[in-house]
């Protein structure tokens, strides 16, 4: 089966193949292989710049790798693990990580604090705009979900009596 160039390229955005394993893995018995897209373009690598154009510059760095933590929801190995196999272009390897954080535990500390810090300062925000404490039902009219922080101070009395003092307001 015979395919135009055009259709070779829709058929891997279609699919989101990026790679040759991606390839021999998704593809039917009828659907085209990698020496289709050899004979067409001459190298892979060509096959998937025409398709996807240039791969965005992941300079993985510390942030980069606790963004991907944080907006992935990769809180464990295996999560983390299992995100790499399915995005190894946007995931870093276990050697990366440990490059930069010295092992897994840290990253994950580090990532928790980071989420805390955020949680944290959008919580003040909303007190600042309201003036005070504010009930449950605010914070979700807020559209803020305080989980994490609330489970990282031990309850909602807790974290409002530390952002009270924190702030200079009664609790």
């Amino acid at each position: 089966m015979k395919l135009s160039r055009d259709d070779l390229l829709k058929y891997l955005r279609d699919r989101g193949i990026r790679h040759k394993g991606d390839l021999e893995k998704k593809r039917k018995e009828d659907e085209p292989n990698r020496y289709d897209f050899l004979k067409e373009f001459g190298k892979w690598s060509d096959a998937v710049l025409m398709a996807f154009g240039p791969p965005l510059p992941t300079g993985m760095d510390r942030a980069y790798i606790l963004n991907c933590v944080n907006h992935l929801n990769a809180w464990d190995v295996e999560r983390f693990r299992e995100l790499r196999r399915k995005m190894p272009y946007a995931v870093p390897s276990w050697r990366v990580v440990i490059r930069i954080f010295g092992s897994y535990s840290n990253l994950f500390r580090e990532a928790r604090e980071q989420t805390v810090q955020v949680m944290l300062f959008e919580y003040q925000k909303l007190i600042r705009r309201i003036g005070r404490i504010p009930t449950v039902s605010e914070v979700r009219e807020a559209s803020l979900n305080l989980d994490k922080l609330i489970a990282f101070y031990k309850g909602k009395k807790e974290l409002d009596s530390f952002v009270a003092g924190l702030m200079g307001l009664k609790s």
